[in-house]
This record gives C-alpha cells, structure tokens and sequence, in this order.
C-alpha cells in the first residue's frame, strides 16, 4: 500500500528468500498433498481449487493494533469455518505465521483437513513471505490450483459472501474472464497503475513467471519504503501485465470496468490521497469484501475519514452480534504502541457516545415511576480531551479544529455544566 507520506526507513531495507524451510514446513506440505490426492479422488477439477496463503505478522514489535489484527484474523477464519467441504468451490489455507511465539497462532484451526501453519522465523514483508512460500512449494503443487488468493492481518473481510467460499469465487471468476492474470478489491495509481497486495489474487499458470523476474527485486536493497513499494508491489503487476495479461479490481468493476482501462476519479470528500483508493471515503464492504484495515492508514491521524470510520465500526458491530462465538473485540483500539491505554479510553468514550447508557431509577424515590431518561442526576463530571494532528495544514476529511472548537463552545458556555478540569494533549 502506498501513502502520500514518505516514510524513512532506519536503515536499507532488503528483501530476501530463505535458505532454510521455516518450521512445520513439512507438515503443511503433507497436508496440502493429501488434500490434492482427495480432489483427484472426487474428480473435483482444477478449475474450482484455490490456493490461499494469508500471512500474520509478528504484532508484538509494531505500534499497529492488536485488537484490529485480532479482530481481521477472527473474522477471517470464520469464513474458513463456514467453508463446507461440499462447496462447489474448494480451497486449502496456508497460513504463515511470523515468530513462532506470536499469540495469534492459538485461534488458527490446524486441526481441520485443508488449514496448515507455518512458523517463520522473521520475514522482511508479507508480499516477500508470499513469494517464497509458492516458491518453496513449487510448481508440482501450485498447478494442482487455478488460483493463488494472498491476504494478511491489516485486511479485514470477507464482510459479505462469507459462506462456502463465495467470496473466493468472486476472485476467480474475475481471472476467468477478459484475460484477467492478477485481480483485488482495489488498483492503486500511485507511482504507476497496480493491483494493491494486500489482498490479491494470481492465475497460478503465471508463478512460475513471476517468481523468475521478482527474484532479483526481492534480493535488492531499498533506502526508502516507497522504492521497496514502487519495485515491488508496481513491479508485480508490471510482471502481470508485460505477459499480455490484464488486471482488475473489485472497485474498477463495481465502476464499470471489469479489467483495467484508465484510473478511476475520486469524487467523495476531500481527501489528500486522491490516486490510492485505500483512503477514499466512499468505499463498502459489498463493493470490495475485502477493506484495507490496519497499519500506517490507521495510525496516521486523519487518514481514516468519519465516514469510513463509523461504516467499519458497524460492520464490526453487526458482526460481533450476529456471531458472538467470535468474541470480536468491541470497540477495538485501532492503534498501538505506548499510547495503546490513553486510545482505548477515546475507543470507549466514542461507544458509550454511540450507546448511552440509561442510568438506573432508584426504586425508593418516589419518582420511581418516571422513565430512566427523566431522573435528574444531581452530578455529572467532565473529563475533556483534545488532540491536534502534527500535519494540521493537509486537507484531510475530519478536519479538527471546526468540530472540537465547536463541541468546546456548546459545553464551556452551558450554564447547567461545570467542566472540573481541560487536559489538552
């Protein structure tokens, strides 16, 4: 994913392949095999097998969230879960696990036929882990496939076409049709047009292609995240396209476009990020299934915009109530770090803003009989906070100043409240 903002890295970033198989390697190759050997058995084609790896980063050492990681994952595997293996279209699970202490391992269930985990020991980025587990697999392997499905813990979906692998068949319906070699929910045209990887799907007759030209840029070494990303993610869908292949998105077709033609035009709300539609506020669930949902987008202040945030927050919402087993965090904190505690206050304040609590009649008044909402409370204490984002000039949606200024205004002139004490940050 690309951003506006250019972020440094520490020092040179490389990108290279191992030369030792991760841990469990063996194992999940062992059950990817006997579950091709089933397929044959029940003469179930290639053409309705998908292939798909999902990478889990290690969360312990990042300021991303837990809770949002947490939750992408949970919501993930309940697909995997409602995944019939009489479903018309069938699929194995790889899922690569960075740092083998990684808390997230214990929700994954490796006991099912067609879910495997591999442990992996540190990996430069997902789309580097990606590579290198088709790689390792070889070709034997990824042809008993038609498709290859990559995804990794700051997506969130599927949200809609959750059973059965209904959604894994929107992506390959996608590669079936219109010469369609690489597809996703959305094609970023930062830098050069690009299926954006972090969630993506390729036809498996072109790995073999892919890994031979992405060989070189994966062993180099980048001063600077957007070269990493421009060589990279630009240059995998540059690879799709030079075969004579197009792209397509979710977004492009949901557009009008069923493969690539020209770069959609952001229409909605002003937003600094107009050629990456990662930011865009008009997005849905139903027009993408998959929704970027995690790292620097939610850690950048005003990247997000209200619109975007409060249509994710129900989607989680409904959810959690629909499939409680789940135990989906809510609300959940979208960023971590040291300031982990201080947000999880704000996560909390705005769900009691969504859902108010009535408080409780005491039955020995002799009011009793009145409403919840119509008992006076004789004290109400106010803890205001107020934060102002470091890039205050870029036009971001949810602007601070008009609403806080506003909100500060209502409450410090009201004549029924006393404010005991304003902490600016």
């Amino acid at each position: 994913m690309l951003f506006a903002i250019v972020v440094y890295a520490l020092a040179c970033i490389a990108a290279t392949w191992a030369d030792e198989l991760p841990q469990d390697w063996s194992i999940a190759v062992h059950k990817i095999e006997s579950k091709i050997s089933l397929f044959k058995r029940k003469h179930f084609d290639v053409s309705h097998r998908a292939l798909v790896i999902y990478h889990i980063g290690d969360i312990e050492t990042t300021t991303n969230s837990i809770d949002v990681a947490t939750n992408n994952l949970k919501i993930f595997l309940s697909s995997v879960e409602r995944h019939s293996q009489a479903s018309a279209i069938q699929a194995f699970y790889l899922f690569n696990i960075i740092d083998p202490d990684n808390s997230l391992v214990r929700l994954i269930p490796k006991n099912k036929l067609n879910v495997a985990t591999v442990l992996w020991q540190n990996s430069r980025s997902d789309l580097d882990t990606h590579l290198e587990s088709v790689r390792l697999l070889g070709a034997n392997i990824t042809s008993q496939f038609s498709a290859v499905l990559f995804g990794n813990q700051g997506v969130r979906g599927p949200l809609v076409r959750r059973e059965n692998g209904e959604w894994i068949g929107d992506f390959m319906k996608a590669l079936k049709k219109d010469n369609v070699g690489m597809v996703g929910p959305t094609i970023s045209c930062e830098i050069a047009p690009h299926v954006q990887t972090h969630m993506f799907a390729l036809r498996t007759s072109l790995i073999p292609m892919v890994l031979e030209d992405m060989k070189k840029k994966m062993e180099s070494k980048f001063k600077k995240w957007q070269d990493l990303i421009a060589s990279l993610e630009v240059g995998l869908t540059t690879i799709v396209t030079s075969a004579g292949y197009n792209i397509s998105s979710f977004l492009h077709a949901a557009h009008g476009q069923p493969y690539f033609q020209k770069c959609l035009k952001y229409t909605g709300k002003p937003h600094n990020l107009d050629k990456n539609p990662t930011g865009w506020c008009d997005l849905s669930p139903e027009k993408l299934v998959f929704i970027k949902w995690g790292g620097e987008m939610l850690r950048t202040s005003g990247f997000v915009c209200n619109q975007t945030l409060f249509q994710m927050e129900n989607a989680l919402e409904t959810l959690a109530q629909a499939e409680p087993e789940l135990q989906l965090t809510v609300p959940e904190v979208l960023r971590g770090g040291k300031t982990v505690d201080l947000f999880r206050d704000y996560a909390k304040e705005a769900w009691i803003d969504r859902h108010p609590v009535l408080l409780p009649v005491d039955s020995s008044s002799p009011s009793s009989s009145a409403t919840p909402a119509a008992v006076a409370v004789s004290k109400v204490c106010f803890l205001v906070r107020a934060t102002r984002p470091l890039h205050a000039h870029r036009r971001y949606e949810n602007s601070y100043s008009p609403l806080i200024n506003k909100e500060l205004e209502l409450l410090v002139t009201s004549k029924f409240l006393e404010v005991s004490s304003f902490l600016p940050l």
